[in-house]
């Protein structure tokens, strides 16, 4: 049911599931790739292209995040709780050697001097560790947090990989329409 202050309900469009979609002819991955990426649905209409994300289609709620509670207090210094990390997509090829030896050197890794300094620490090893060490450096790290705040809780979030390729198609459609030329260079070069 919509509520509609001081309008017309009969001249208001009622909110659809379906969005009308431009492809550009550069585009070499086209519409049926684009749409298994963004996990959308796509229709034919009189003007063209619409296309519906499977889960409003499905009249459904998105699940592209989820959260998962990982360790707080009752078992942060349990290493079966970090074993969820085990499951996660590797990510090694991400980051090289060269890259984990530059953080490794970092003032704010090798002595943080302030809480902010030390959340750099925190965040740069994170990111750029090899797989096989993230579970054991966080189950010998988070049980210190815990000592120190014993309400912190540590969380993994859970991300659907069509959620970035649907950001990604809006950035490339919306650049696509305000500046054309670029995909005559792009297809061209």
């Amino acid at each position: 049911m919509y509520a509609y202050s001081g309008m017309d309900v009969d001249r208001v469009q009622r909110p659809t599931k379906w969005a009308k979609i431009e492809l550009p002819i550069e585009f070499k991955i086209g519409l049926e790739g684009m749409a298994k990426l963004a996990n959308w649905r796509i229709r034919r209409t009189a003007g063209g292209f619409e296309v519906a994300t499977e889960e409003r289609y499905k009249n459904r709620s998105p699940d592209l995040l989820r959260l998962e509670r990982i360790a707080d207090s009752t078992n942060s210094s349990g290493a079966a709780a970090y074993d969820k990390f085990r499951s996660w997509l590797p990510q090694d090829g991400l980051a090289t050697s060269e890259l984990r030896s530059k953080v490794a050197q970092m003032k704010e890794v090798t002595n943080p001097e302030s809480s902010t300094e030390a959340w750099v620490n925190f965040r740069m090893r994170f990111s750029t560790m090899p797989d096989r060490e993230l579970g054991p450096y966080l189950a010998d790290l988070f049980p210190d947090i815990v000592e120190q705040i014993p309400t912190a809780s540590l969380w993994a979030l859970h991300f659907d990989p069509s959620l970035s390729w649907r950001v990604a198609a809006v950035r490339v459609l919306f650049a696509a329409q305000a500046s054309p030329e670029i995909l005559q260079d792009w297809s061209h070069g």
